[in-house]
């Protein structure tokens, strides 16, 4: 049977590194770094090559008549359809004016005359009525909520993560006894997720059930260690931390090693790298 740790009163010292480990390493926040990561590749790049989602052309644009210059093919597809670069002139004032316009239609010839809506600036803004000033439609941008998930995601796991430190800060240790294992219908790794019911006894002499999910358990009656702030309803089962808080000899936690704090760190850092990455594709491209 696990014994509870004898430690100091608190509020005790949770090492800078701990806290680090304990805020990173949550289930919630892994899903939402990877959906960071992915997401921020994709929406830098669509932001650069997509049309705005408020359409700047509205009641201020000026109409009038241009002449298709150039028509060119582009490896872009929409629907299945390929995307064509629509060079045109039009005449916004002396000299003309050369613009790019982006169309999955059928293009006109060059030649024709067509009509223009434009913006009055330095310089001006154009673009044939009914065709696109970017390559790739304003709807893309739906791409945007992996990001924004990604990112609620990680605010909630650290969030988990810091009641965590809470409780090694401010928790009574104290033992909880399993007395029910459901069987649910979530499977990690092969292995069948359960939702267990720990019962215990606060640091107030109440006793309170812990409901948590979980793929290892041990059988009914098994003990383990809690951690509960007394006058909360926060309480932390020890084993499901993403690391095992060391004791020194003065009874305080230790920091952890490195591969814990590496570990905590890689996919913040691999956000940021595509975040990087996805500035100089659009640098490249552009």
């Amino acid at each position: 049977m696990p014994a509870a740790p004898d430690l100091p009163p608190p509020p005790r010292y949770v090492p800078a590194t701990l806290l680090a480990v304990l805020l990173l390493r949550h289930p919630l926040g892994y899903v939402g770094w990877l959906l960071a990561s992915v997401g921020i590749v994709l929406a830098t790049t669509f932001a650069a090559f997509s049309e705005p989602l408020v359409d700047p052309f509205g009641e201020g644009a000026r109409r009038g008549l241009g002449r298709v210059a150039k028509v060119e093919a582009t490896d872009g597809r929409v629907n299945g359809r390929r995307v064509r670069r629509v060079v045109f002139e039009w005449p916004a004032s002396d000299p003309r004016h050369v613009g790019t316009a982006y169309t999955d239609a059928t293009p006109p010839q060059p030649g024709a005359e067509i009509p223009i809506e434009w913006l009055p600036g330095d310089p001006p803004r154009a673009r044939p009525v009914g065709m696109r000033s970017a390559p790739i439609p304003a709807f893309v941008r739906f791409v945007f909520a992996f990001p924004v998930l990604g990112a609620g995601l990680v605010v909630a796991g650290a969030w988990a993560g810091w009641r965590r430190a809470r409780a090694l800060r401010d928790g009574a240790f104290v033992h909880g006894t399993l007395v029910a294992a459901e069987r649910t219908l979530t499977q990690i790794n092969n292995k069948r997720v359960h939702k267990l019911t720990y019962r215990y006894v606060d640091a107030s002499g109440a006793e309170r059930e812990l409901h948590v999910r979980s793929t290892q358990f041990g059988p009914l009656g098994a003990t383990t260690v809690l951690a509960h702030v007394p006058g909360t309803t926060s309480v932390v089962k020890l084993d499901d931390l993403p690391v095992v808080p060391r004791l020194g000899e003065d009874g305080v936690f230790e920091p952890p090693g490195f591969g814990p704090l590496a570990m905590a760190l890689l996919l913040p850092t691999a956000a940021a790298v595509a975040w990087s990455l996805a500035q100089a594709l659009v640098a490249t491209i552009g």
